[in-house]
This record gives C-alpha cells, structure tokens and sequence, in this order.
C-alpha cells in the first residue's frame, strides 16, 4: 500500500473513531460535557510556576555536565537552537530556556525529562477536540471559573463532568483537588449525568478503582457511585491519538455499563420483592401442601421436603420478576443495553 493510500486508511480510521466517541455520547444521551482543568486557566505574565519548575530541572542537568541530553531536547523541542557544552556560560544557557520554553512546548519538556504530572500538550488538546465533534456544548472551565458557574451547571440533566485532580498551576486552587469537586458533584448531578476523576496518582486499571472506591466512600447517594469513574494520566499519556478516541470511547461506555447494570439490578430486585409479596399472601390465605396439589402433585411422591417446595414456589417467582422485568421491557433497560452493545469498537489495524 503507497503513501497516499496509508494516509488515506488513517483518515477514515480516525473519522470512525471521532465517529464512535459522538455514537456512544448521543447512545448514553450525553449533550454536553464539561471539563475542568488548571490548562484551561487564563494565565497572567507573571503566572510561570510551571516554566520555572521546567527551567529548574533544566539548569540542574546542566550543572551535572549531562551536555549531550540537553543538546538531545533542544534539537527535538525548539526551533531556535543552542549548542550546550562546558565552554557554554551558565546565564546564556539559563536565558535560552527562559526565552523558549513557553506554553507550547512545556509539557513536552517535562516528559522529556520524565517529570511531567499533567496530560501532555497532545493528549490534552486530541481530547479536546475529539469532545468537541462529539457533543452540542463542551465548555472547558479553569477552576476559577467552575466555582463561578458551578450553582448553575450541576443539576443539569444529562451532561459528563470531567474534572482534573491537581490545580497546582492555578493561583487560587493550589491546595484544592479534584476529588473534592467530585464529592460534591456528584451528590447534586442528576441521574442521567457521569463525572470522570483524572489523576497522575495512579497509572493501572486497578489503582484505578482502588482510588474511586476511596472517593465514593465520601458520597452520600450510593446508587450515584456507579455514575463516577478515575481515568489514569499515564494511561491516556501513553497512547497514540488513534488509540486515544478508542479509549475516551471504552471509557464512557465503561461507566455507563456500570451504572445500567446497577439499574437493571434494582429492578429487578424491585420486581422479585413484588413476586415474593404475592406468595407470602398466598401462603397467609392456605397451606403450602395445598399449593402444592395445585402446582407439584407429585411432590411428596418425590420425596420432597417442604423447604424445597418452598423453593420451587420462589423459583417460579423469580422467573416471573425476570419476565416481568426483561420480556415487556416497559422501562427501556433491554434497549439500552441493546444500543450500547451495537456502539461498537473501531477495529485499529
């Protein structure tokens, strides 16, 4: 396959994958997203925490004659170059990184240097713009902004929260966190809303849900636990933007499976507790050995105690709440579970 038609394939895949991420959110019923990050804040001049933190770490490779590693990033990163040796005066080298490592490039220098704790630049702004296409309103919030308009943004139905853990770039937030919004947020948003948690404190699937089982623990309303889920930085950070939609898609879908599958639950279980009431009124009105001629008349023949025929009676039982819950289907729970199951993958080759 040629140049042309290899670019070719890639645009199709990722017009599919841009595709899946707006199926899945029109599925779940998602009209708009908010996301709130420190990346999102309106940064004055003297706001530069991140590029002194930067330039630090920096001068402090330099100070250990690490030359050729510094020569390695200027030649990847900038477009004006410098050429770092020890014959290089430390100011004009402390000046060079002063004057270039800016907003653009600052999340590439801190991976480079393996000292990042924010999405990069990349992943940040594919997310963005794959969120974007795929719903009405995005509106990306600054924390500052988010205390401003949070009273008017919570309760609203049928909306995704994405909210940053660290707002150490924010003046006003540095020791506020993400889970605390959370704790909050998802006590007041309505049930047809989800919130995602993104952190650098945990980098698998498994510290994952170990850090969202000690967050619910701090939310009141139990069934809302299902609608909150912690996305991993390093995970996202690790993938290629093709792969990146894939996993914003498995990851809604995810939260969304978690939270139908508590609702079919408490359906059912509604729908059993309803059955059971009928047979204990029926066992309040006659015997269960009366029953049982009715419904097993060989029972006793069999050898059956009682308690297995009591059993059978809730056996029968159940499977009418079965019935009574999946076979009408007159809450909507199989064709949900039927349209998120025909979102399907974009298969990446």
């Amino acid at each position: 396959m040629n140049t042309s038609n290899l670019a070719l394939k890639a645009e199709e895949i990722e017009s599919q994958l841009a595709n899946h991420t707006k199926t899945i959110l029109n599925t779940i019923g998602i009209e708009s997203v908010f996301w709130v990050d420190d990346q999102f804040r309106t940064r004055s001049k003297d706001d530069s925490h991140q590029e002194q933190e930067c330039i630090k770490s920096l001068m402090l490779i330099f100070q250990a004659a690490e030359y050729d590693k510094l020569n390695l990033l200027v030649n990847q990163t900038f477009e004006k170059k410098i050429s770092v040796s020890q014959d290089t005066p430390e100011k004009e080298v402390e000046n060079y990184f002063k004057e270039n490592v800016n907003d653009d490039n600052i999340n590439t220098v801190m991976d480079f240097l393996g000292i990042s704790k924010d999405l990069s630049q990349k992943t940040f702004s594919k997310l963005g713009e794959v969120l974007t296409k795929s719903v009405n309103n995005f509106s990306p919030l600054s924390w500052l902004e988010w205390n401003e308009k949070k009273n008017g943004i919570q309760s609203n139905e049928n909306c995704m929260f994405i909210i940053d853990e660290s707002f150490k770039d924010e003046p006003e937030a540095a020791n506020s966190k993400g889970r605390d919004i959370v704790s909050s947020l998802v006590n007041l948003m309505p049930d047809s809303s989800y919130c995602f948690l993104l952190t650098h404190e945990v980098a698998d699937r498994t510290a994952e849900e170990k850090f969202r089982q000690d967050i619910i623990k701090t939310i009141q309303d139990e069934k809302a636990h299902a609608r909150f889920s912690v996305v991993s930085k390093t995970q996202l950070n690790s993938v290629d933007e093709a792969a990146l939609s894939q996993n914003l898609g498995q990851m809604i879908k995810s939260v969304y499976l978690k939270k139908l599958n508590v609702d079919i639950f408490d359906e059912l279980r509604s729908k059993m507790v309803q059955r059971l009431n009928e047979l204990r009124d029926d066992l309040c009105q006659i015997s269960s050995f009366e029953i049982e001629q009715v419904i097993f008349s060989s029972t006793r023949k069999e050898g059956s105690s009682e308690v297995d025929l009591l059993k059978r009676f809730i056996d029968i039982k159940n499977n009418q709440a079965m019935s009574d819950c999946f076979t009408d289907d007159n809450t909507g729970l199989v064709n949900r579970l039927t349209c998120i199951r025909n979102a399907q993958d974009v298969l990446i080759p």
